[in-house]
């Protein structure tokens, strides 16, 4: 009997326990591994590098893995077959899902990113910083299109969790400070007006 993973049963897959689970590529689960040191042992913490892709098949838990062809750390997104890497330092690095290899790498002004947000629709990744700056990339050449003026006001403990979010083509930001603003990305430039 062949299984249906989507009937709701439960089924026991044996993947390591800090693996990140980022979604699904090609009908599989994808996770990323953290690096280990020299010993097996899995590095933890905030700033633990990424080391491999592995994907596990939900029917019957076979897995594959591949090497990053480097460690990644930071932030990650995974859309349309690509990684989105964002770090601290505002660099942005696309990897092919397929591969584990990078497609391109842009550096950013913003500081300390949150997770991108992909847009199918305007082929842009989106990524906001905690003092509400806005940046926008073009995912196939990691152009920089645009970046905002800070929107919020921010502090040293604000610097976590900024997400960017897509709602009905607007641009939604919420920052960790508490600030919440919308934006349409084809005029970032454009001031908030009040309601």
């Amino acid at each position: 009997m062949e299984p249906h993973p989507a009937d709701g049963t439960a089924r026991r897959l044996s993947v390591p326990s800090k693996a990140g689970l980022l979604g699904a590529f090609d009908g599989r689960l994808l996770f990323l591994d953290l690096t280990q040191d020299e010993d097996g042992n899995i590095l933890v913490g905030e700033d633990a590098p990424y080391a491999a892709i592995r994907l596990v098949d939900p029917g019957t838990g076979a897995q594959s893995t591949t090497k990053l062809a480097e460690e990644y750390e930071g932030e990650v997104t995974l859309a349309d077959g690509t990684l989105w890497f964002a770090t601290a330092s505002g660099r942005v690095t696309a990897v092919s899902a397929r591969t584990g290899k990078p497609l391109w790498q842009t550096s950013t002004s913003l500081e300390q990113p949150g997770e991108a947000t992909y847009d199918p629709r305007t082929r842009a990744v989106y990524l906001a910083s905690a003092s509400g700056r806005v940046g926008a990339l073009d995912v196939k050449k990691g152009t920089l299109l645009w970046e905002t003026q800070p929107r919020a006001q921010s502090n040293a403990t604000d610097w976590d969790a900024t997400r960017v979010r897509l709602l009905e083509g607007a641009l939604v930001a919420a920052t960790p400070g508490g600030s919440v603003f919308s934006l349409d990305p084809a005029h970032p430039e454009r001031k908030p007006r009040s309601g």
